[in-house]
């Protein structure tokens, strides 16, 4: 699996960034002999569909075995019995292989209406590391350097429930090319969030319309209680004499992956 390139939004005057990712960016942490991932790192559930999949992956040359905890719930739900489920519950991967993992809420009746964030980490188990041998070395030299400890790293994801809600949606309000960013960029989209409370998982794509050239293709993640920015536009080598004073069009969708017809479209 390869590694994908993402692109960070800068959002003016905040201290945080939309985050678009082209393709899908897995979550990966490589330890010792192991090296491991989940294929997202975010998932989005609602009252009509309570489930969802993420697919633990092994790149590593011998098995590693999983498993997942909840790291943070929601006051409301905290004492409501087991409010997120998965299975398998533990899970062996085998070498270079991949399996998924089902993901479910089991919200109670008495529950308001509102997005509830619930956040997992999924853990895989390493092997111990070797005996270190230090004979012929003083006491003062190896002092502290013979410890052999298991590595587990954890992968964290978020999951989104929303109850008996409508997905939020983000707005595009203007087009500017006067909007500095922690890339090269042409220009970008000025946009604002309907329900500041819920998060927004979208999918987002921007076209050059005198190429007819996609540049960009991908997520985009604004968590709850956040503003989007704007969406910048990135300079291209594929494009020539590519300038902020080009059209381009930006088309939303509400999900990832997109289904169906975008919600909205804008072009400067």
């Amino acid at each position: 699996m390869n590694k994908e390139k993402f692109f960070t939004f800068q959002i003016l005057g905040a201290a945080w960034c939309v985050l678009i990712t082209l393709h899908l960016l897995p979550q990966v942490s490589k330890a010792q002999d192991v090296s491991v991932a989940i294929s997202d790192n975010v998932i989005v559930l609602n009252s009509r569909e309570r489930s969802g999949v993420l697919e633990l992956v092994n790149f590593a040359s011998t098995p590693a075995e999983y498993k997942v905890k909840v790291l943070s719930l929601p006051e409301e739900v905290e004492a409501g019995g087991q409010f997120v489920r998965w299975a398998p519950r533990r899970a062996v991967v085998p070498a270079n292989r991949t399996i998924p993992l089902r993901v479910a809420a089991r919200p109670r009746g008495s529950m308001s209406p509102g997005e509830y964030v619930v956040r997992i980490g999924v853990q895989a188990r390493g092997a111990a590391l070797p005996d270190t041998d230090f004979a012929g070395e003083d006491d003062e030299q190896t002092q502290g350097l013979g410890v052999s400890v298991p590595i587990q790293p954890i992968l964290p994801a978020t999951v989104y429930y929303r109850h008996e809600i409508d997905a939020p949606q983000v707005e595009i309000v203007g087009y500017s090319t006067d909007i500095e960013g922690p890339f090269e960029a042409v220009g970008g989209f000025l946009t604002a969030k309907d329900h500041q409370d819920r998060s927004f998982v979208g999918a987002a794509v921007v076209t050059h319309e005198p190429s007819g050239a996609v540049v960009l293709d991908g997520r985009v993640h604004v968590p709850p209680g956040q503003e989007p920015g704007p969406l910048l536009i990135p300079a291209s080598e594929d494009i020539p004499e590519m300038s902020g004073d080009d059209e381009y069009c930006l088309q939303l969708w509400a999900e990832f992956p997109p289904q169906g017809e975008p919600y909205t479209e804008f072009c400067n």
